[in-house]
């Protein structure tokens, strides 16, 4: 029992990081498809925090794919799950996540009070990658509220944050905000600078995320191959 239990989470496990291969390389529907296969296993082992995992990682494809209504069924699943297991860092991401989907729907005050909830949490918790992102959404909230004077020191927490971690794609990500609260009050030659800085770390992101590709290709020949293996013995 125990040999079949762990071969069935080697192999959801195995669905998981080939869905959020496909989903970093923006294959949406193929990731949802071993995302699907994985959450299957991992209800049939009753793993809930990789169940609370999964149902994240669907959210996630949702919200590339524009289907945001699905998105947030799956991120209010998710926290759900972690409420039952207590798992504070998990209930700050699934309130930056329900908070990123009404941002999306132009719902900037329902965003704004869940990114304050996430990162309440955060704080408690001392996890840094929760705050650096709640920081970094709740400023992106105020900016299309027009609440300019409170964005850009909401950005640099963040942008602090991000360098401490070395979290290159965070960087990134806070020059950008940066460039458009800096263009948002008038300051054009700072939001030049700032948005040169974005593009920097854009094309280095962009090298890496080529490398990742060639590993997912490999990735999906070994499990391809194992997969086959496992169906002959079955046989």
């Amino acid at each position: 029992m125990a040999e079949t239990r762990g071969d069935k989470k080697g192999m959801a496990g195995a669905y998981n990081n080939i869905g959020t291969v496909y989903l970093e390389q923006k294959q949406e529907e193929q990731a949802l498809q071993y995302m699907n296969k994985a959450l299957a296993l991992f209800k049939e082992i009753d793993d809930k925090k990789w169940i609370h995992n999964t149902y994240t990682n669907i959210g996630n494809i949702y919200t590339d794919l524009g289907r945001l209504d699905e998105a947030m069924t799956n991120y209010q699943t998710a926290l759900r799950i972690r409420q039952e297991l207590n798992d504070q860092k998990g209930i700050s991401a699934s309130y930056n996540n329900i908070g990123l989907v009404y941002q999306q729907q132009g719902d900037y005050n329902k965003a704004i009070e869940n990114m304050q909830l996430a990162l309440e949490l955060a704080v408690a918790a001392k996890y840094k990658g929760g705050m650096a992102n709640a920081y970094y959404n709740i400023a992106m909230s105020k900016l299309a509220l027009h609440q300019l004077k409170e964005v850009t020191p909401l950005i640099e927490k963040s942008m602090a944050l991000c360098k401490e971690m070395n979290n290159p794609d965070g960087i990134k990500e806070c020059y950008f905000g940066l460039a458009a609260a800096d263009s948002a009050q008038g300051n054009f030659r700072q939001a030049l600078a700032n948005y040169k800085q974005y593009i920097v770390y854009k094309d280095s992101l962009v090298n890496v995320a080529n490398t990742k590709k060639i590993m997912q290709q490999q990735l999906q020949y070994e499990f391809d191959k194992k997969e086959l293996e496992l169906k002959m013995a079955q046989d």
